[in-house]
This record gives C-alpha cells, structure tokens and sequence, in this order.
C-alpha cells in the first residue's frame, strides 16, 4: 500500500525563456505562481480540492482508465465514527473547494505535476511565439531544500511580503 500525503501539496514550476536584464525577473509569472529566483516559482497556494476535481474531470474525458488512480484515498479525513458528517463531502462539497487536497500519493502528486505542466504548456503554444511569457513550463513537487527554504520564508521582504 502507497504511503499517502497529508500535507500540502506545493508544486514548483521552473520555466524555460528570457527574462528582463535589468529586472532579473520575468515580466508574468505562470499561472497562480510567484517567483523565487531567476526561472522557479512556487505556487501562491496549496493545490485545492477544487483543482483536484478538475484533474478529475479531465481524466474522465481523455483517460478514464485513470480516473481510479488519481482519487484521493478518502480515510485521511473520515472519522471511523462519523458516517454522515459534513467531512464525509470534504473532496467534493462546495464548501471544501479552497480546502487542500490530502490523502494522495506521491505517485499521484507526479501525475498531477505532469499534467498541469502539459495543461500550460498546451496554452502557451496558442499564443504566438513572440508573445509567449515561457517557452516551456514544467511543474514539479520541491526537493527538500527548496521546501524548506519556501517554508521558512527565507525571501526578500519587498518581493515576498508575506513569507515570514
């Protein structure tokens, strides 16, 4: 059995292109990112539930035989007493769409870092090429000095003013 996550899944996005000499910094950032250094970002926020479900949703579209493989494993939030609880619904109830996903996999964080990164990807080749901010984006989950130097707010004031 697949150790599974309980913690916020933060994903990582090192992107490919030019920035700005005299800013060092890109003019846009990838979608619902903030920059870290010259070409990572971080995520703004913990991956939702809301995001999940729309994995989900394309999943059902385009590979179905997946969709089995990515739901999250439910037992993390369900008391062992409580059959009819709000926290029955904590994946799919409204009231939980901004709540971070848990109880997945590592091997699902994978999956879903793949798929996003081939999302913005298919997004940014409708732009034209001269007007791409990225070249290529890809999604990622942090190592473990990159988490910790996010976690413990090690940015710059001005650029990050809520990371202490």
């Amino acid at each position: 059995m697949a150790a599974k996550l309980i913690c916020f899944l933060l994903l990582l996005t090192v992107a490919g292109g030019s920035f700005s000499q005299k800013s060092k910094k890109f003019k846009k950032a990838p979608p619902g990112t903030v920059q870290v250094n010259d070409t990572l970002f971080v995520d703004k926020t913990e991956v939702a539930n809301v995001h999940w479900r729309e994995y989900i949703f394309y999943l059902q579209g385009h590979d179905s035989t997946s969709v089995e493989k990515a739901l999250p494993d439910t037992s993390v939030w369900l008391p062992d007493t409580s059959t009819n609880s709000l926290e029955s619904y904590y994946f799919r109830h409204p009231g939980f769409n901004s709540y971070p996903i848990v109880g997945i996999s590592y091997e699902q964080a994978v999956q879903f870092c793949k798929w996003r990164t081939d999302r913005v990807n298919e997004y940014y080749s409708k732009i034209p090429e001269e007007k791409r901010p990225f070249k290529k984006v890809t999604y990622r989950l942090p190592t473990k000095k990159e988490w910790e130097s996010i976690a413990e707010g090690s940015f710059s004031i001005k650029q990050f003013p809520y990371g202490y």
